[in-house]
């Protein structure tokens, strides 16, 4: 039996049923139940990573939240920047810590880093209460109290009595009657018979006034931390003493430490000077916009041409 050619006719009537036979294998296909739905796809191990993963969220969600890390005590004659950094003081404030150690300094007291100039008021109080200092580096020296007398066994007095020891009662040594300080000369022993004045706001009143140059008014003790209008009674400014910036000639660096200049302030009067040449009067100083009236007026006294 020879096979004939298909017509052009017959291929015609055979695509129609070509087309129905496509149809029909693809809704085969795609009844329900011949496949798994979207609902119930994936592998075992689909399900199980999702199990998984779903305990693993609520277990978090109801276990308690790790308590924060107690900052750590230590030792300023032998910690290292690292410490200090964890401890919240800035980077580059923590490596002047570490230099300044490395001068040869000692800390013999927690006081002992106000020294450091780098440090701020803020980053004295965050570091002060964290200070431990090995008895290795401690001041050894006895102090006793202004007026206080102590008999002991070793050293025995003609008033001692046999086996007894005697004990005078610390008599303080704050002023009891109106008494002016120069703050620019007093040193803290001075500051602290003013009522009021610690150890602490004693050395921050010297800290500052290193850093400033002396107070030429008496309103710029307020900036000391912890002072307050009612202690003023007791200063009386002198500014023979007052040391002075030629805002011409002076370093980048010992203008940016100036507390009423800064590092901002002093990078712009350093292009400055290189731009337009030196200063002539205060005028010109203001003219660049750099300060506030009120910070101009506290800096104006401390300035030379």
């Amino acid at each position: 039996m020879s096979l004939q050619p298909l017509t052009r006719s017959d291929r015609r009537a055979l695509l129609p049923l070509l087309i129905i036979a496509v149809a029909l294998v693809a809704a085969l296909l795609w009844l329900p139940g011949t496949t798994n739905s979207p609902q119930h796809s994936g592998t075992p191990a689909d399900t199980t990573r999702r199990d998984a993963t779903q305990a693993a969220v609520t277990q978090t969600d109801t276990q308690p939240a790790t308590p924060p890390a107690t900052p750590q005590h230590f030792d300023p004659n032998t910690v290292d920047s690292a410490t200090l950094t964890a401890i919240g003081l800035r980077p580059h404030k923590a490596r002047a810590f570490i230099r300044f150690r490395a001068t040869g300094a000692v800390f013999r007291k927690p006081l002992d880093i106000t020294h450091i100039y780098a440090l701020d008021d803020d980053d004295i109080d965050l570091l002060l209460p964290l200070i431990r200092i090995s008895p290795r580096y401690q001041d050894r020296r006895k102090k006793y109290p202004i007026g206080a007398t102590y008999d002991t066994p070793a050293t025995p007095s003609h008033t001692q009595s046999a086996g007894t020891e005697t004990h005078q009662l610390y008599t303080s040594n704050k002023f009891s009657t109106p008494t002016t300080v120069d703050p620019n000369t007093a040193d803290t022993t001075l500051l602290q018979r003013i009522p009021g004045i610690g150890s602490y706001i004693a050395t921050w009143i010297v800290r500052h006034r290193e850093r400033l140059g002396g107070f030429h008014a008496v309103n710029q003790l307020l900036e000391v931390k912890h002072v307050t209008p009612d202690m003023l009674q007791w200063f009386d400014i002198q500014t023979d003493s007052l040391r002075y910036i030629n805002i011409n000639t002076a370093s980048f660096h010992i203008l940016s430490s100036h507390p009423y200049i800064g590092y901002s302030r002093a990078k712009a009067i350093d292009n400055r000077r290189r731009l337009y040449g030196p200063f002539t009067n205060a005028d010109e100083l203001n003219a660049t916009g750099l300060f506030t009236p009120d910070t101009l007026a506290l800096l104006i006294p401390y300035l030379q041409y």
